[in-house]
């Protein structure tokens, strides 16, 4: 009696050291272990953003796309790191990351080959991979990175147009409306993706000379790779800007939401769900407006308009759960806005 006093103290005492722990016995060896126990209620997501140091990507003169990439994340509430490829070349390396965002300007990026193979035993294992434009660009045909991505190489790209979603029912594009292309939006010449992955996302090329017909390219494709999941993002994301004006990727709600819902979604998590439709109607900035709205209220769907050069009628507030007048200074023709007059 006495000895199981002492046995059931001692386990009271197991518990209370570490609630977040769980303590076992190997009965084979007789030895005791620990194994620690996530708390999803206090883990952030754990990103890397992958960029090589000569490129221009890393202009922080003010063309700076990866660093503006590094805010927006944060801003989700993601714990981030900026890395060049030797960073992440083993698995000890990658295994302090949940997902990694690869990409880059296709000027300077040199450096997938020195990362690939540890990156693509990682994701076998678990690992998350977010691809974005100029990875076909400048990843090395048949070796591990073109093995792990849903789409392969030769590379092409779309200057004009839209990318929209054809499956508005996945998680990934759960509130992703047609959003503009910005210049340049790279996809696979052969027009297709890789056998067992799933296309999200097409652009529909009417203007490029490399193509003889108009045809629908896959610009967001997805899928699962041993034990990890991978997400191919045509978007230049990573554009030098100076040389691509691509900057309205940073202010597109639509392209920003796509962008936070695949890294989410390469984690192996459900991205955060749409409650609510909400349209901004602003006299100016609305654009912007709307993108802040957005990375604060990550479950309402925010959609602009600007009054100033469009009137919203009755149908169009109808659509929405919600209308938010957005003034940024004085509506010198308010009495024009239908919206004052309902």
């Amino acid at each position: 009696m006495k000895n199981s006093k002492i046995i059931f103290t001692l386990m009271i005492i197991l518990i209370c050291v570490s609630a977040t722990a769980y303590v076992g016995q190997d009965l084979s060896t007789n030895n005791w272990f620990e194994t620690a126990l996530a708390d999803p209620s206090t883990d952030q997501l754990r990103v890397a953003i992958e960029c090589a140091d000569g490129s221009m990507a890393r202009d922080v003169l003010g063309n700076d796309p990866v660093y503006a990439m590094q805010d927006l994340f944060e801003s989700r509430g993601f714990n981030v790191t900026i890395v060049n490829g030797s960073s992440i070349d083993t698995l000890e390396e990658l295994n302090n990351f949940d997902v990694v965002v690869i990409g880059d300007s296709g000027w300077a990026d040199s450096d997938f080959s020195v990362f690939q193979n540890a990156l693509k035993e990682w994701v076998q294992n678990g690992g998350g991979v977010v691809a974005t434009g100029w990875t076909i660009y400048a990843m090395p045909a048949g070796e591990a990175l073109d093995d792990i991505l849903p789409v392969s190489p030769p590379y092409d790209f779309e200057f004009s147009g839209n990318i929209t979603m054809i499956s508005e029912d996945n998680p990934i594009t759960q509130g992703v409306d047609p959003f503009p292309i910005y210049d340049f939006v790279e996809f696979p010449m052969s027009h297709e993706a890789d056998p067992g992955a799933t296309v999200l996302g097409v652009t529909f090329s009417t203007g490029n000379t490399n193509i003889t017909a108009p045809t629908f390219m896959p610009v967001v494709v997805s899928w699962d790779y041993g034990l990890g999941k991978t997400m191919y993002l045509g978007p230049i994301y990573f554009g030098d800007f100076q040389h691509y004006a691509n900057e309205g990727l940073y202010t597109d709600v639509d392209a920003v939401r796509l962008l936070l819902n695949s890294v989410e979604w390469a984690a192996g998590l459900t991205p955060t769900p749409i409650l609510t439709e909400c349209l901004i109607l602003s006299n100016q900035y609305a654009d912007t407006c709307a993108l802040d709205f957005t990375l604060n209220i990550p479950d309402v769907d925010f959609s602009w308009m600007d009054v100033e050069t469009e009137t919203p009628y009755i149908s169009d507030l109808r659509a929405f759960d919600v209308v938010l007048l957005f003034e940024d200074g004085i509506f010198f023709e308010c009495s024009q806005c239908r919206f004052c007059s309902l």
